[in-house]
């Protein structure tokens, strides 16, 4: 899984969010009186102009303090009872015709069928989920301002605060139920899809390696086709049986005497459907040299390693057959925490890794390229293990074997053998150094590509955990659509929030193309600002060739310029849609930290406030029925 920005704790965002929130609340608040005041300067003069400001001030304090949660409630089953007449059911019909159809579309045969099948339906769900949201929340106040039926409202003792209040709560209740509904038939789809067993028959296995007395642990079989895939049966030096981590996922085997004739049972599969806790280190590497390398140097990733052509800088390649290593300090290390329920002789750690090849040669394509493990003391650098050598499995998760005793560096066979975390971890540190055996040729890694496994949560709960996220992007939407439905007609105002919700995926890109832009670093983003690549489209010039200096390109980067600050103060004001997706989390089988969910639930109440405060303002400044 793609983790690019290191998770802060709750405790350690939640004073720099709110000190942001505060400013930008501050400055949108008074830039709307600045061009309230001068546009009602300039129909009624200066003096009544400002008046008019204070009494829009003074009531809509008065409005906001004497709502009633009877009234609201009432209005927002008004809204329920509109959305369920405009048969916002049919996203029910649409989504069941998706899951009818999505064999059609899904390979099985993919080497992870688990993040392909989850990322499917939490995808398609999202789609229709927001969808909903835009045209319920934004035709509906339009449709009944046209229509005048919401005169019937108004004129009621309700107030324009709660007429927005309600609408919000109750779109937001009745897309909560269509998602509830979506998230039941996602989760039994996705269990049911992948879930398989294989049949292992005593002809396909090498009983004789299973002799007491005189195990060949390793392969010994295979077993029968299922799910179009087959998978090697593994005997463990302990004795047990096990079949090879294959599509994401590997099965237990049980032997069983029937009859006097022994009986091999599968298990269902194991490690495809996980909420997996992972310790993550922070990395860093060395060139060939045995030196530190530099972070974006030249021929450098953003994380220090080998750039070898690839687009994607957050990872990092070391060279074969040269010093260059990459290396990864874990903190928070306790092996009692790690195993609470297993006895010390049997702790051995559990290190999970995905790693990259890149050849710069073909030689034999059926030959895995090698690498090396090293564990190493932190705190006495000379104290490290005996290399752990292994065959690099791209595309899946690699868990090697480690046993709790190691051969010292160095040591001879006669010495005694050094213990994992009594010598190598220190004050709950451990460094793990990876580099690849075979010259011209580069393993790639990512900071989160190695991790240490603290054990896994409920699977049930991270999916609900990920379903929240999409429960978080609806509500926005809905109060989004809401809010630009108090002053604008519906479709422009579905096009509006359409608008918010482009601007508010793409945000963090915006802010790398207006750095590129202000700084003038055509490396970070190529092309220049929108104008300029309109103008290298027309002239059909290649982004890496500078224009000449000349007084059209001056005022080009100028217009430039001024268009990257209006548009990233406007993305600095919507909300980052990104930030509220946990699906590359579930489809990825690692849980969702709590910090992640305290973090979207602040934001989501954050921009439902300015988004309710800024529709009931512009509702009630429009004089409905009044």
């Amino acid at each position: 899984m793609v983790l690019e920005q290191e998770i802060q704790p709750f405790s350690t965002w939640f004073p720099q969010a709110l000190t942001s929130y505060a400013q930008s609340a501050f400055f949108v608040i008074l830039a709307a009186l600045i061009v309230g005041y001068l546009i009602s300067a300039f129909r009624h003069g200066p003096l009544v102009g400002g008046d008019r400001v204070y009494r829009v001030l003074v009531g809509a304090a008065v409005d906001l303090i004497q709502i009633s949660p009877r009234r609201i409630w009432a209005l927002a089953r008004l809204a329920v009872q509109e959305a369920i007449r405009r048969r916002v059911w049919v996203a029910l019909i649409a989504f069941a015709v998706i899951l009818m159809f999505a064999g059609w579309f899904l390979d099985p045969t993919s080497p992870a069928p688990g993040p392909l099948y989850m990322t499917f339906v939490m995808s398609w769900t999202t789609y229709l989920v927001v969808l909903l949201a835009i045209f319920i929340s934004t035709f509906s106040l339009p449709t009944d301002i046209k229509n005048r039926t919401i005169t019937t409202v108004v004129t009621k003792p309700v107030r324009t605060a709660e007429i927005v209040l309600g609408r919000i709560l109750g779109f937001t209740l009745i897309g909560t139920a269509l998602l509830a509904i979506m998230a039941a038939a996602s989760y039994v789809f996705v269990v049911r899809s992948l879930d398989h067993v294989h049949e292992i028959r005593a002809e396909d296995l090498n009983e004789l390696a299973m002799q007491p007395g005189q195990l060949k642990p390793g392969r010994i079989g295979t077993t029968r086709e299922a799910q179009h895939h087959r998978h090697d049966v593994i005997l463990n030096p302990d004795g047990t049986l096990e079949t090879d981590f294959k599509h994401g996922h590997k099965h237990s085997i049980e032997v069983r005497e029937v009859d006097g004739k022994k009986q091999y049972v599968c298990s269902p599969h194991e490690d495809m459907l996980t909420a997996r806790v992972a310790i993550r280190g922070h990395l860093q590497f060395i060139d060939r040299d045995g030196k530190d390398a530099q972070k974006g140097g030249q021929g450098r990733t953003s994380t220090g390693g080998i750039n070898v052509g690839k687009e994607w800088e957050h990872q990092g390649f070391v060279e074969g057959g040269s010093q260059s290593t990459a290396i990864w300090t874990f903190d928070g290390i306790d092996e009692d925490a790690l195993f609470p329920n297993v006895k010390k002789e049997d702790r051995r750690l559990p290190l999970d890794m995905t790693i990259r090849v890149f050849r710069t040669y073909k030689g034999n394509i059926e030959k895995g390229i090698t690498g090396k493990l090293v564990f190493r003391n932190p705190s006495n650098t000379l104290m490290a293990s005996d290399p752990y050598i292994f065959t690099a499995k791209e595309f899946s998760i690699d868990r090697p074997r480690l046993e709790r005793k190691m051969t010292r560096a160095g040591a001879a066979d006669t010495d005694p053998k050094i213990d994992l975390f009594d010598d190598l971890v220190s004050n709950g540190r451990l460094q793990v150094e990876l580099q690849c055996l075979e010259p011209g040729q580069y393993l790639g890694v990512a900071p989160e590509d190695i991790y240490i496994r603290a054990g896994d949560e409920s699977y049930e709960l991270n999916f609900i955990k990920g379903y929240f996220g999409i429960w978080c992007q609806m509500v926005l939407v809905t109060g989004l659509g809401v809010m630009f439905s108090t002053f604008l007609s519906g479709a422009v105002a579905m096009l509006a929030t359409l608008g918010s919700i482009v601007l508010g995926f793409f945000a963090q890109d915006i802010g790398a193309l207006f750095d590129a832009v202000i700084t003038g670093n055509r490396k970070q983003v190529p092309g220049g600002g929108p104008v300029e690549s309109f103008v290298r489209i027309i002239t059909q010039k290649s982004i890496t060739v500078p224009y000449d200096r000349s007084l059209g390109v001056d005022i080009m980067e100028r217009v430039d310029w001024l268009f990257m600050q209006i548009l990233k103060a406007w993305t600095d004001v919507l909300p980052d849609f990104s930030t509220f997706s946990n699906v590359n989390w579930v489809a990825s089988g690692f849980n969702v930290p709590g910090d992640i969910i305290l973090e979207q639930l602040t934001r989501l109440v954050g921009y439902l406030v300015a988004a309710f405060l800024a529709g009931f303002i512009f509702l009630r400044l429009r004089e409905v029925a009044r």
